[in-house]
């Protein structure tokens, strides 16, 4: 029975920090960042040119 207090005990406080955490975390910032970085990236396009044809396979999955 002690056993089983010690890992409720545990799991608890852990799930407790983890709760902590997500309210501190800056929801508003990060959603700024990802925009920023999210606008500087241009239209990605797969490549067509390889060294050779089983590289093209292995990249592809051809």
């Amino acid at each position: 029975m002690r056993f089983i207090r010690f890992l409720a005990l545990f799991f608890g406080l852990a799930y407790g920090v983890i709760w902590l955490h997500y309210l501190g975390f800056d929801r508003a910032k990060k959603s700024q960042e990802l925009e920023k970085i999210a606008s500087k990236m241009r239209h990605i396009e797969p490549s067509l040119s390889f060294k050779g044809a089983s590289y093209k396979e292995f990249v592809y999955d051809n």
